[in-house]
Order: structure tokens, then sequence, then C-alpha cells
């Protein structure tokens, strides 16, 4: 079970309102998009979900600070995976498209067999051989 943490939400909820969870459902996304990754190419056979504790959201839309990773995975190993926004939101960030920032998330893993290997973190935001345009949402 991979946590979530920093979700902003006040309980309980004024009557009559709405709870604003988009940034659980944000980190639920995600989720979803690594767990349907293992089983389709993986075979569940070395799954990377099971290497992820916990999915930080703390920084959701750049709450705390719009140059921080808006979201972050930790891995057991003790290594933060900087995902940066959440899917979809790359172009608005000028970062990696999220197929690409799973890409590498995937080729790492697969190339050393964790997440941890020694390092702090592992930074999926950068694009890989240009920077996206805001317009390269629409293509």
């Amino acid at each position: 079970i991979v946590e979530v943490k920093g979700v902003s939400m006040s309980f309980p909820p004024e009557p009559g309102k709405r709870i604003d969870c988009n940034d659980l459902a944000a980190a639920i996304r995600l989720i979803d998009l690594l767990y349907a990754t293992d089983v389709k190419y993986y075979a569940n056979k070395n799954p990377i979900l099971e290497r992820i504790s916990q999915v930080d959201v703390s920084n959701y839309k750049g709450r705390r600070s719009r140059h921080e990773s808006h979201i972050v995975l930790n891995s057991k190993d003790g290594a933060q995976i900087l995902w940066g926004a959440e899917l979809g939101d790359w172009a608005m960030n000028l970062e990696a498209k999220d197929d690409e920032k799973l890409a590498k998330l995937y080729a790492y893993f697969h190339e050393y067999g964790s997440l941890g290997n020694g390092v702090k973190y592992i930074d999926l935001r950068n694009p890989h051989d240009r920077v996206p345009q805001p317009i390269d949402k629409y293509r």
C-alpha cells in the first residue's frame, strides 16, 4: 500500500461545502499509472510500485514553492523521485512529457535494479531532447 502524504483537507468540512481533494486525486492517478504500467509491460515480474512507499503532494500545484517538484515519490530505498507536475500539466511547467517521465523512471529502475542505488533523488522533470512549449499540449 502506497501512502499519500501532504493532502490538504480540513475535516470535518463545513456543512454544504465540497471537499477539495484534487491533490489526492492526482496522487491516485499517478499510482494507477504506475500500476497499469507494471501490469501491462512487466506482467508484475518486477513491479516498480512495490518499491514506492509514499507519494508526497504537499507542494501540489506549487502551493509551497513554484520551483520545487509538485509531486514527489519516496522510494523504500530512501531516494526521492521528483515527478514534477500532476499528470497532464507537464507543458504548463515546461517539464518532460508524462510518458517520457515514466520511461525515464522505468529505464533507471531496470538499469540499476533499484530506485535508490546510492542516489538521493531521481529528477524526471527535465525534458530529454528539447524544451516543451505550452502549445505541445494541444498537438
